[in-house]
């Protein structure tokens, strides 16, 4: 028990730091995509919650609000990765800190939010809209695994761009045009999570976020020694990289 407390503790104060941190960041210092942050996720929120007005529903895959919601995901982690960059950091105690357990930290309390939202919205929509809960509802679950996706590829970008757009297409195009095509050519009952009663799908959602936190964690743990990619980090940013 004690011991436990003493882990929420540590946690909380590394969140805490985390943020604190962030304004050391290039993003922060130079005002750098933060206005994408706040589009991704105004666009994404007001567009979900078309869901409890409308009921409307793609009829393949996954919504592209709900995507860019969860990519929103990628940006708290990178203003606070691009402190690393800061010379303040580059002589501190820090410095793997953040690129791997504070990394997960950070990741796991905005994707939890995030998949929270999607989650939310979805289940009260089936309700509202029962001849529509088995789509709302089966995809709930893809949520979960898209949430995991965008947790490997941002810990993979920093240090491999490229590699990671490969990876990300490749999990996208697997993944989700598999669920796209069983969504048109079959329906909605005979999806990979049709059988699951609503309360399954969500418990399979967030073992996804869990699953993906914890991947993401052993890739940062192999890949925080490499220098950062610049292709990562855009024009803009990619000077003050080394």
């Amino acid at each position: 028990m004690f011991r436990a407390d003493g882990r929420r503790v540590i946690m909380k104060n590394d969140l805490r730091k985390a943020f604190e941190l962030m304004k050391f960041g290039i993003c922060v210092n130079k005002g750098i995509n933060i206005g994408a942050l706040v589009l991704f996720t105004v666009v994404g929120l007001v567009g979900e919650t078309f869901y409890l007005a409308t009921g409307f529903t793609m009829n393949y895959g996954f919504d592209i609000f709900a995507f860019l919601l969860l990519a929103a995901l990628s940006f708290p982690t990178q203003f606070m990765v691009t402190t690393d960059v800061s010379h303040i950091v580059q002589t501190s105690s820090y410095k793997k800190k953040i690129q791997t357990k504070m990394f997960a930290e950070v990741s796991l309390i905005t994707s939890l939010a995030a998949l929270t939202f999607l989650v939310s919205i979805r289940t009260i929509a089936g309700v509202v809209h029962p001849d529509l809960a088995a789509k709302l509802w089966n995809d709930i679950p893809i949520a979960g695994i898209m949430t995991m996706m965008v947790l490997i590829f941002t810990v993979i970008m920093y240090k491999y761009f490229w590699i990671a757009m490969v990876v990300l297409y490749v999990l996208m195009m697997g993944i989700g045009g598999r669920a796209g095509y069983l969504s048109v050519v079959n329906g909605p009952q005979t999806g990979l999570f049709a059988n699951v009663p609503v309360i399954g799908n969500v418990a399979i959602a967030y073992a996804f976020v869990f699953l993906g936190v914890g991947i993401a964690y052993l890739i940062s743990l192999a890949l925080y020694k490499r220098p950062f990619s610049k292709a990562a980090f855009g024009a803009v940013m990619s000077k003050y990289v080394s």
